[in-house]
């Protein structure tokens, strides 16, 4: 890929995973929002934004309405 924008996760549970290893994010710097999920009895966002941490990514949790569980939106880096 050239250019990526915006990926929007929803893999039920995977995405205490997939940003482990996810060296694109380093060069296309896409904005992502998470879907987190419950995975042996934890809730993956604290997991996700760590991984995305190593990116240079900042995450913020985003309420959902209706749903006890908020969404996490991830900015790259600037630049």
């Amino acid at each position: 890929l050239e250019r990526l924008d915006f990926i929007k996760c929803d893999v039920e549970g995977a995405e205490a995973v997939i940003f482990e290893n996810a060296e694109m994010l380093h060069r296309l710097k896409p904005r992502i929002i998470i879907e987190p999920h419950f995975v042996g009895g934890v809730l993956t966002i604290q997991k996700c934004a760590q991984d995305l941490a190593k990116y240079g990514y900042v995450c913020k949790p985003l309420t959902q309405i209706g749903i006890d569980i908020p969404l996490l939106e991830a900015h790259p880096p600037i630049g």
